[in-house]
C-alpha cells in the first residue's frame, strides 16, 4: 500500500503569523475512453470456408464508474479470407483518474444465428500508459488508425506435430483510440456503434460483408449478386426464418390433422 502526506516546516516563532495550509480535497479526474475498430485481417477461420465474425469489447478497470462495461459490433458476414470491416465506435465513459489498472478486452467470435456465438481469438490492451500520460498533461489523447497484432505462439515452445500446418498469421486489428476528459466528452457527445452523433470521425455503413449473398455465403442458398444490400434489414433476417419455420410447421400440422 502507499499513502501520501503534507508537512509543513515552520518556525515556533512565526507559528501564529503562518496560515495552515488549506487541505481541501482535490475532484478526481474523469476521462472517456473512444475506441474506433475499423478492420480485422487474419481472423481464425476455424476450419470453415466462410466465416461471421462479430466483436465484443469490455473494459476492466479499478475506477471504471459509467454503464455499458460490455459492447458489441455488428457482424460482418460471409468472409472467405478472415479479413472483415466494421467502422465501429465503442465509448466507455466515467473512469476516474488514477487508477490502479485498466485494460480492454477484445473478443472476437463466429456468429450464428441459430446458435451461440464461438469464441475464436482474444486479446487486451493495457490502456493505462495512455491515462497516466493524459493525467500528466491534461491533453486528449489521439492515436489515430493505429494496427495492433496478437503475436503468434513461439514456435519453438510449441513446434508444430508432423504433418501439422504452422500457425496462421497473426490477427491484426486496425483501430483509432481516443481519450479525453469527460467534462469534453459531455461537450462532443459521440453514440455507440454507428449511432447519432456520428462525428469525430463520421462512421459510415461498410457495403463490404452487408449483401445478401454475405448473408447466405458458405450454405446452400448463396445467392450473391441477386438480392439487394441488406442495410438495416439484416437484423430481422433471424425473425423472418423464425416466422417462415413457424408458418410451415403449422400448415404440415394441419395437413397431417393435427390441428
Amino acid at each position: 500500500g502507499s499513502f501520501e502526506l503534507w508537512v509543513d516546516l515552520v518556525d515556533t516563532m512565526q507559528v501564529s503569523t503562518v496560515p495552515l495550509y488549506d487541505m481541501k480535497k482535490v475532484e478526481p479526474l474523469e476521462v472517456e475512453i473512444r475506441i474506433v475498430l475499423w478492420t480485422l485481417k487474419h481472423v481464425p477461420m476455424e476450419y470453415n470456408d466462410t466465416i461471421d465474425i462479430m466483436a465484443k469489447v469490455h473494459i476492466e478497470c479499478s475506477t471504471f464508474l459509467g454503464d455499458a462495461p460490455v459492447q458489441e459490433t455488428d457482424v460482418h458476414y460471409g468472409s472467405t479470407d478472415g479479413h472483415a470491416v466494421f467502422n465501429w465506435r465503442v465509448v466507455f465513459s466515467r473512469i476516474k483518474l488514477p487508477t490502479s489498472s485498466c485494460l480492454i478486452g477484445v473478443s472476437l467470435y463466429h456468429y450464428s444465428a441459430l446458435g451461440s456465438p464461438v469464441n475464436v481469438w482474444q486479446l487486451k490492451l493495457d490502456m493505462r500508459k495512455w491515462l497516466e500520460r493524459f493525467a500528466k498533461n491534461k491533453d486528449p489523447v489521439l492515436i489515430d488508425k493505429q494496427i495492433v497484432r496478437k503475436p503468434p505462439p513461439d514456435e519453438s515452445e510449441n513446434p508444430a506435430e508432423e504433418g501439422e500446418e504452422a500457425e496462421a498469421d497473426a490477427v491484426e486489428m486496425l483501430l483509432s483510440v481516443h481519450v479525453i476528459s469527460q467534462i469534453e466528452a459531455s461537450q462532443r457527445k459521440v453514440g455507440r456503434g454507428r449511432d447519432p452523433p456520428n462525428e469525430n470521425p463520421t462512421l459510415s455503413v461498410p457495403e463490404d460483408g452487408r449483401q445478401w449473398g454475405d448473408y447466405f455465403a458458405g450454405t446452400a442458398l448463396n445467392l450473391s449478386g441477386m438480392l439487394p444490400s441488406l442495410g438495416l434489414w439484416k437484423k430481422f433476417i433471424p425473425l423472418f426464418l423464425i416466422v417462415l419455420f413457424s408458418l410451415g410447421m403449422l400448415v404440415l400440422l394441419r395437413w397431417l390433422g393435427l390441428l
